[in-house]
């Protein structure tokens, strides 16, 4: 009607003028209108089915090296280059448990140290737009279908494609409101594994993190924990510093090879206990997030130097691994209050989490190895003094059987 009113006011030539001049504005109208319910859906048929999952199983994975071209033409159809993707300040982390929390821990500190973050995690628990995040907090609906909608429209060849392209598009667009919203740094958490995963189309992080190893996603990564180490090593970049915790011989070994290779200044998280008193007071229970702990703090800390002293890395290729037979253990310092309140302040849902009903009370994990398992059980019997402890888990059968408790 609007246009109706608009026509009887203009002739024709100013009428198709005024269209012209407002078909940007309508358009973006347009994107707005469209509701998170709709992008929810949209994005969900983008969702790689059970047969999709299997084929890349039997196949081996066969197609993983085409995983970065593809992700770099999304980016590009986005309007981002390799040179816009090169001035984002990553940290990026890898690994098999505990990469979710120590991205949060990471968050967290450095939020609490005024710096304007965004961080990319997968998966959710409740809702998609958990998985981007800025200053802590997922997108709002309202923003999540504005960039969803800006994005999708642009894609529109990835829409035709067949097979998984959920997660490669909710990679390219969170680096995309990342860029967008100007944030100091991206935390970023791999998906699966490393070397082939879509967040590792960055090619200058300013460090990097790799956290406890264990045996998931066998049939894609690999049957041995070395096969696992080599594909979740593979987010090291050359002369990028890197930071990890104490692994299985084994493991390590591979990374630390991985880091000869590339001259990676290559270090072991020290012990939580090991800084400068009073220990950190932490918002994740568990003993074994004192390790994740350590490795946020060493990651947060080489970030605030590197964005003190610019991204040289010559204060730490003095000391790294390449001049020592031995991973080198990373050196303590003494805790910022901000550190202490990011590490105490952290919130992270359903990792290690309690929540007590008058008779029962339920112990909340994102544990999906039979390690991890164990861990949970041992922790949560502990602290309980229930007669029956059941356990429910999202694990194969097959892995749950497994598990002896």
């Amino acid at each position: 009607p609007r246009l109706v009113v608009l026509s009887r006011m203009l002739n024709k030539s100013a009428f198709v003028s005024c269209i012209r001049s407002l078909g940007w504005g309508i358009r973006m109208v347009s994107s707005v209108q469209k509701s998170y319910k709709d992008a929810i859906k949209t994005l969900n048929e983008l969702q790689s089915n059970a047969a999709a999952v299997a084929h890349v199983v039997l196949s081996g994975d066969k197609d993983k090296d085409l995983r970065m071209p593809e992700i770099e033409s999304c980016l590009k159809c986005l309007g981002v280059s390799m040179d816009d993707l090169d001035a984002l300040s990553v940290i990026h982390v890898s690994g098999t448990k505990g990469k979710g929390s120590v991205c949060a821990m990471v968050e967290s500190i450095l939020s609490h140290s005024s710096v304007k973050t965004g961080l990319y995690t997968s998966p959710h628990l409740v809702e998609v737009r958990e998985r981007i995040r800025i200053n802590g907090q997922p997108l709002s609906q309202h923003r999540f279908a504005s960039y969803f909608w800006d994005c999708y429209e642009k894609l529109e060849a990835l829409q035709q494609e067949s097979g998984s392209q959920y997660f490669k598009f909710l990679t390219a667009m969170g680096y995309y409101v990342f860029l967008k919203e100007k944030v100091d740094v991206a935390i970023v958490e791999v998906g699966i594994g490393g070397a082939y995963d879509y967040t590792n189309i960055v090619r200058r992080p300013v460090v990097c993190g790799i956290t406890s190893l264990g045996y998931d996603h066998m049939a894609i990564l690999g049957d041995t924990i070395e096969k696992i180490a080599w594909q979740k090593a593979g987010i090291m970049k050359q002369g990028v510093p890197t930071f990890t915790v104490k692994q299985d011989a084994g493991g390590l070994d591979v990374i630390e090879e991985r880091a000869r290779e590339l001259c990676v200044p290559l270090f072991v998280a020290p012990e939580l206990s090991q800084y400068p008193a009073p220990f950190p007071e932490l918002s994740l229970s568990g003993e074994y997030q004192y390790t994740n702990a350590s490795l946020a703090l060493q990651l947060c800390n080489r970030w605030m130097t590197s964005r003190e002293n610019g991204r040289s890395q010559q204060n730490l290729m003095q000391t790294g691994h390449q001049n020592s037979n031995e991973v080198a253990v990373a050196p303590t310092f003494d805790l910022p209050n901000t550190f202490r309140q990011g590490l105490k302040r952290c919130w992270w849902p359903g990792r290690s989490q309690v929540i007590s009903r008058p008779r029962i009370t339920y112990f909340i994990d994102g544990a999906h190895t039979p390690g991890s398992l164990i861990v949970l059980y041992v922790g949560s019997a502990l602290v309980t003094s229930c007669e029956v402890l059941r356990v429910l888990t999202g694990m194969s059968r097959l892995v749950s059987e497994s598990i002896k408790l």
